[in-house]
């Protein structure tokens, strides 16, 4: 029987050195996620079950995986921590610590006792950025799976789990035959970690007796084989290369890659425009004349619609899908700023340099929802089971497959 322990959440009121009132939370508690069908975005690119909690008269919201809390967030403007609140602006004494990005989610700072402040994602914050939110989120849950079916394997010892676990940071956990997700997903969690890990021990981690060890973790091998000398997604995507990356991937670890990529706050290239759209017969967005560069769509758009193909198991070589709702078409970015740019003396703009940023139209939001609840049930049941079932990644958006053609001049 599944647990609801809310009350398990709040567990005091503290009054800290300031005297103001502090709501303690905890991550990782048991919450029944069966009465919801809210989600909400959370760092890590994933879209979980979310909530909505009123505690001490303030609103917190809480994302909600695997019936654990792993996201508490709050923009109530009555709630503090270590004396900030929602629109103050950073002191020195915040502002000079590491201040990180997630690039489509926002910028951030830890400010302590366990909370983060949040900011827009648009321009890193300064001494007269307001913050925006809080927030609670371990950033750095790292899990590796062992997969060893009715055999799972523990290894002890100074190079055994426990001791990488204290080495690295990272648990590994025996799952056996009790497995909620497809064999595949474990292997890409565990490929994420491989490439974490990498990233900060360099070759480290896996060197000699801790390379006997990891070779009984699912999908080392394989990593240690072929993904170190594989390109990233936005070289495939780049190159418009979708068969090429259905080559170097497997189907479900493609699609987390795919849903997981951000382009970030400012990008260079594009996969079209109102410009390209408006070749053939669909209604565009209306802004005001600039430059002939209006609403755009980003690589991510093209990473979706790459989603959406798998799906149907076709081809993808020259076309683009265009994603709408019942209002209009949906993109992700619009080109706002110039560099370099020369004007006639009648104030015409010439070869300008563009910038873009990242300005989500209606429907974006529910576009990344409805595909992202998809790719959380790929990853439980695999792609052939939404296939067989018929279960598409999209409900509410629609999308129109055109190909290049069509767009492009004679």
């Amino acid at each position: 029987m599944k647990k609801t322990v809310l009350y398990l959440l709040f567990l005091f009121i503290a009054l800290n050195g300031n005297g103001e009132v502090q709501t303690k939370y905890c991550l990782y508690h048991y919450f029944d996620e069966s009465n919801t069908n809210s989600k909400t975005l959370i760092p890590d690119g994933s879209l979980v079950s979310s909530y909505t909690i009123i505690d001490n008269n303030i609103e917190f919201g809480i994302g909600v995986r695997n019936d654990k809390i792993i996201f508490i967030g709050t923009n109530d403007k009555k709630f503090s921590v270590n004396g900030l609140k929602i629109g103050d602006v950073l002191s020195d004494e915040y502002i000079t610590r590491e201040i990180r990005k997630i690039p489509g989610w926002g910028y951030y700072v830890e400010i302590g006792s366990g909370w983060y402040a949040g900011f827009d994602f648009h321009e890193r914050p300064d001494e007269k950025t307001p913050i925006l939110f809080f927030f609670q989120y371990d950033f750095y849950p790292k899990k590796l799976y062992e997969l060893g079916g009715i055999a799972p394997v523990e290894i002890k010892g100074e190079h055994g789990f426990k001791a990488f676990k204290e080495k690295f940071g990272v648990v590994i956990e025996i799952l056996g035959c009790v497995q909620k997700y497809q064999h595949e997903w474990y292997e890409y969690n565990n490929t994420k970690v491989f490439e974490w890990l990498d990233s900060v021990y360099g070759e480290q981690w896996c060197a000699d007796e801790w390379r006997q060890m990891l070779k009984h973790i699912a999908g080392f091998d394989e990593w240690e084989k072929n993904v170190k000398n594989r390109a990233s997604i936005e070289v495939y995507l780049n190159e418009n290369d979708f068969e090429g990356a259905k080559r170097d991937y497997n189907s479900l670890e493609l699609i987390n890659e795919l849903y997981q990529y951000e382009p970030g706050d400012t990008i260079r290239s594009f996969w079209y425009t109102h410009i390209d759209a408006a070749k053939i017969p669909v209604t565009m967005r209306s802004t005001g004349i600039e430059y002939g560069i209006k609403y755009i769509c980003s690589y991510k758009i093209k990473a979706l619609a790459w989603i959406i193909m798998i799906y149907l198991d076709e081809p993808f070589k020259d076309k683009f899908m265009v994603f709408s709702n019942s209002n209009n078409r949906i993109f992700d970015y619009y080109c706002c700023k110039y560099i370099n740019g020369k004007k006639d003396e009648d104030g015409t703009l010439r070869f300008p340099q563009a910038f873009f940023v990242k300005n989500e139209s209606e429907g974006y939001t529910e576009l990344m929802k409805e595909i992202g609840e998809w790719v959380e049930l790929v990853n439980m049941n695999g792609i052939d089971y939404v296939r067989k079932s018929g279960i598409a990644p999209l409900k509410t958006i629609n999308y129109e497959i055109i190909p290049f053609k069509l767009i492009t001049p004679d």
